[in-house]
């Protein structure tokens, strides 16, 4: 609305006055509903963000808490997270804020002509993340997302069959004691990083030597591997199938929630590790409603709920929380341990060398 518009209602009020001597109430009364109709006016358009996030990461509840508390709509677009969000349907032009793992990231050296640099005195809970997601290796990724939840994988068994503490490392796999007993999952990523981690290389951007190595390293756990898992592996231990193999903490709380008991092992070599992210979209114009929504999200509160939704560890430093079901990765583990940063071209060669051992050893997906 315009000064002059503004200026009517003004004008005629004092018309009145003068004309009919109204009383100060009548006055009052004629000045608030001509606020009223100001404020139904600037309320008209509504404020809304729109995030891309893995299904069943967030759950709706949670939005809708945002929205109340601050009148912002989101509108919440997902993809499959067991597929790279980028090789989906998805249009993500009208995306402002994604929520991504590190393990599909792009490469450090294209990140910026994804995403926009991180404005750190907007985040209102920084002192409050651990200090193990700040090192070096993730410092280029620190500046463009701000981590939320992280998972990480080790060796899991169901403790009513088998105690843990008879895993201790990627190496103990090999132990003729698992003859036909390991399930794995069907993930290139994270087989060749156990690989690649027993050997003591590194588990990103590995040459072709490291990965000829990790493929043989993995073709001789052959006689102990049972089969290869495709989606829901937590379910193999719930059937009795299978007491060992590998699962990632929000698999391990999926299958304790429906009356499992399953423990995971962080094996001495470190637990391969992955971070759920948030990033605001180059294009997206929505700022300061994306700080907003980061701010929600990362708030002790929040973060809570969602690992309690997840089974992810929150990027919180120091919490308590009331669910013996969850398999919360302690701090040292995460410190020890490497995370999935592969720039994109070498997944690729990671996927060869994986389908190569699959090939060899005739193993199928289940």
């Amino acid at each position: 609305m315009t000064n002059a518009v503004r200026l009517i209602p003004t004008l005629a009020i004092a018309a009145s006055l003068a004309a009919f001597q109204l009383s100060a109430e009548e006055i009052t009364s004629q000045f608030e509903e001509v606020n009223a109709e100001e404020e139904t006016e600037n309320q008209v358009e509504t404020q809304s963000i729109t995030l891309y996030a893995p299904n069943n990461l967030v759950p709706v509840e949670i939005l809708h808490q945002f929205t109340s508390e601050t009148g912002i709509q989101v509108e919440q677009h997902v993809y499959n997270n067991v597929r790279d969000p980028r090789q989906t349907s998805e249009a993500v032009n009208s995306v402002d804020l994604v929520i991504l793992p590190y393990s599909f990231y792009p490469g450090q050296s294209t990140i910026e002509h994804y995403f926009q640099p991180i404005q750190p005195e907007k985040l209102t809970h920084k002192q409050e993340f651990k200090q193990e997601l700040a090192g070096a290796n993730l410092a280029p990724y620190n500046q463009y997302s701000v981590p939320l939840l992280i998972e990480g994988m080790g060796v899991a068994t169901n403790a009513d069959m088998l105690p843990a503490s008879m895993v201790t490392s990627w190496s103990d796999l090999l132990d003729a004691q698992w003859s036909g007993q390991l399930m794995f999952p069907n993930d290139s990523q994270s087989m060749l990083s156990v690989a690649l981690m027993e050997l003591g290389y590194s588990i990103n951007n590995a040459s072709q030597k490291e990965l000829t190595e990790a493929r043989q390293w993995l073709e001789s756990l052959a006689s102990n591997t049972a089969f290869l898992a495709d989606n829901d592996p937590e379910m193999h231990f719930l059937s009795g199938r299978v007491s060992i193999g590998l699962l990632t903490n929000a698999q391990a709380y999926e299958a304790n929630i429906e009356g499992g008991n399953i423990d995971i092992v962080w094996p001495s070599e470190g637990a391969i590790l992955d971070v759920y992210a948030l990033s605001i979209l180059e294009h997206s114009e929505n700022h300061e409603l994306a700080y907003e929504l980061m701010n929600y999200l990362t708030r002790k509160e929040t973060q809570l709920a969602l690992a309690k939704h997840t089974g992810l560890t929150p990027n919180i430093e120091e919490f308590d929380i009331d669910n013996d079901t969850l398999v919360v990765i302690p701090n040292r583990v995460i410190e020890q341990g490497q995370f999935k940063l592969t720039t994109p071209n070498n997944r690729f060669s990671y996927e060869s060398s994986f389908r190569l051992v699959k090939n060899q050893l005739r193993l199928q997906a289940e």
